[in-house]
């Protein structure tokens, strides 16, 4: 039964970060980003015990080019043209949270460990923010059909 649960859970979770995308890409937050998509589940050992689903926001734009020996990583046969600029951000989605502190008015005293100041009395779930996990770049050539990144 507890399975059942477990699984459910899971698809809530993943029905409010849809939902989540889906509101941020109607409200038009951010028109730099053109596009948003999945692209792959993985694993951060040194932030979360689940494997976590990675999103990518990627930008494109035209732009005129005149290619020079000094300026080109490699040979470009077209010297002057236009070229597609393509920007890419992996993300993954974090909760927000608000924790509500209650401050002791003596702190109590452990033996064995630092006295807290405190508990935590009240928590807040509001939504998600996108943790960028990574950068890449690259420009394609169309004339050349060639990548640079």
């Amino acid at each position: 039964m507890e399975g059942g649960c477990l699984t459910q859970k899971k698809r809530n979770d993943e029905h409010a970060r849809l939902t989540v995308m889906k509101e941020h890409e109607q409200e038009g937050k951010d028109d730099f980003w053109t596009e948003r998509t999945p692209l792959l589940t993985a694993q951060f050992p040194t932030y979360y015990s689940e494997p976590q689903k990675v999103w990518g926001r990627f930008h494109t734009s035209e732009e005129q080019y005149r290619a020079s020996p000094d300026e080109e990583v490699i040979p470009i046969k077209e010297k002057k043209g236009k070229r597609t600029y393509v920007r890419m951000q992996p993300y993954v989605l974090e909760p927000k949270l608000t924790l509500t502190v209650g401050i002791y008015n003596q702190p109590k005293k452990y033996h064995d460990q630092e006295s807290p100041i405190g508990e935590v009395i009240g928590s807040r779930h509001e939504g998600f923010r996108e943790a960028q996990v990574g950068n890449a770049q690259a420009w394609y050539y169309s004339a050349d059909k060639t990548i640079v990144r």
